[in-house]
C-alpha cells in the first residue's frame, strides 16, 4: 500500500497543497529497498523522527521488526498508530479515518502479537508512547489522511477546510490521546485481570 495514494488519485485544488513525496519515497525505502536501504532510512528517522508522518512510521516499526528490535518495533508502531487518531482526528472528513485501520491492519498483526505476550511490558511502553506524544509535536503535515478520503476524489464542499480550526487542535490532541490510554487499559489490561485467576 503507498499509504497517501498520491500515484493513485489525481488530486487537484487544495490537496495538491499536502506534500507528501518525501514522506512516500520513505515509505517505498522502508517497504520494498534492500537490508541496507532500510537501515539507511532508519538511521534517517531518528535523526528527527517527528518530521515523518504516521504511515513512515508505521513503516519504520516493521523494520525494527524485522531487524530484531521488538520492543523498539512496538513502541514506534505504536507512537504511529497514536498521532494517525490524533491526524484523523483533526480531519473534517470522517471519510478518510478509514485509513487508521488500513494501516493496522496492514503493519499491526506481528507486533500485536508479540507486544501481547508480556501485558506487563506492553503497559510500560504505552505510557511511553503516550508521554512521547504528549511531549513533542509532530513537524510533518498533518493532512496526509485527507488524501485517504472522499473529498479528494469528489472535491471539498464549498465553504469547508479540510481540518479543524488549529485553535482547536492542542484540545483534540489531548481528548485524543486520553481515549487513547483509557481504551488500553479498559481493553488490555482490565481483560488481562480478569483472567487471572
Amino acid at each position: 500500500m503507498n499509504a497517501q495514494n498520491t500515484e493513485i488519485i489525481p488530486v487537484t485544488g487544495v490537496f495538491k497543497e499536502i506534500d507528501v513525496e518525501k514522506q512516500n519515497k520513505a515509505i517505498s525505502v522502508l517497504t520494498t529497498g534492500d537490508e541496507e536501504m532500510k537501515s539507511t532510512m532508519r538511521d534517517i528517522f531518528f535523526q528527527n523522527p517527528n518530521k515523518w508522518n504516521p504511515p513512515v512510521v508505521y513503516a519504520l516499526s516493521k523494520v525494527l521488526f524485522e531487524q530484531g528490535y521488538k520492543d523498539e518495533a512496538a513502541l514506534w508502531f505504536y507512537i504511529g498508530q497514536l498521532r494517525a487518531r490524533i491526524d484523523a482526528n483533526l480531519c473534517q472528513d470522517a471519510t478518510a479515518r478509514g485509513a487508521v485501520a488500513i494501516l493496522n491492519d496492514k503493519f499491526g498483526p506481528t507486533i500485536n502479537l508479540y507486544a501481547l505476550q508480556d501485558i506487563k511490558k506492553l503497559e510500560t511502553i504505552v505510557k511511553d508512547v503516550v508521554a512521547f506524544v504528549r511531549e513533542h509535536e509532530g513537524t510533518y503535515d498533518h493532512r496526509w489522511i485527507n488524501l485517504h478520503g472522499m473529498w479528494a476524489i469528489n472535491g471539498i464542499e464549498e465553504g469547508k477546510a479540510l481540518s479543524y480550526p488549529k485553535e482547536d487542535w492542542q484540545a483534540i490532541k489531548k481528548k485524543t490521546i486520553d481515549e487513547y490510554y483509557e481504551g488500553f487499559v479498559k481493553h488490555v489490561l482490565q481483560k488481562e485481570k480478569k483472567v487471572k485467576p
